[in-house]
């Protein structure tokens, strides 16, 4: 990406395209057919029990909340442990690096970027995660009781492997995620947090590319 003039975070965006949304779909289609002979979801994502949308926004809001609280507090501790343990890592490895450097990149460039960032680390990225990993995955460990979302929020917090530095902080402010999806039995409370909580970064990114001459 940076050999041909685009920003290394298009890299992780081609990455969600091309691997995270066919693999993790395409297991879930894929064990659909084991369960039932077709090319079916039913049964396989499950935690689909109905709630009033109003309720399933209000709790949205509050684990947005929860998670923008965790996120602002915990800032300096991931500088602290990226700079210690990560610093070996090259600058264009972070994500936020991005908008370190706007005015590299022709205004098509950064365009197709910010377009990028809102269609697949706005949407699609966190539907389909919370689609595996609360609607296929979570129900699939719930032997281990309320230990659950807590094996649930920190396998997923590991598996953000381009950012090792926020995996304290992603496991504390996405926990109560996960113990709400496990506790009401709804999953569409953890895509709309989770679809939320992105866009917000992700607009605050789009903002600054869209406001370069």
């Amino acid at each position: 990406m940076i050999a041909a003039g685009y920003p290394s975070m298009l890299a992780l965006l081609l990455a969600i395209l091309v691997a995270l949304i066919p693999l993790e779909i395409g297991y879930l289609v894929y064990q659909g057919r084991r369960m039932r002979g077709r090319n079916t979801l039913e049964g396989v994502v499950v935690y689909r029990e109905a709630m009033p949308a109003p309720r399933v926004v209000a709790f949205a809001v509050l684990l947005i909340l929860w998670a923008g609280v965790v996120f602002a507090i915990g800032a300096p501790l991931e500088t602290v442990i990226q700079q210690a343990l990560f610093g070996w890592l090259p600058e264009w490895f972070s994500f936020g690096s991005f908008t370190d450097h706007l005015t590299d990149y022709s205004r098509p460039v950064l365009l197709v970027a910010a377009a990028a960032l809102v269609v697949l680390n706005g949407f699609a990225g966190p539907i389909v995660e919370e689609m595996y990993f609360r609607g296929y995955l979570l129900p699939r460990i719930s032997r281990f009781g309320r230990w659950a979302p807590v094996i649930n929020i920190t396998l997923f917090s590991i598996y953000h492997f381009w950012s090792p530095w926020q995996v304290i902080t992603r496991i504390v402010g996405l926990l109560p995620l996960a113990f709400t999806v496990y506790w009401k039995r709804n999953i569409y409370i953890g895509m709309l947090a989770h679809v939320l909580l992105n866009l917000i970064g992700v607009l605050l990114t789009a903002g600054m590319v869209l406001s370069v001459d």
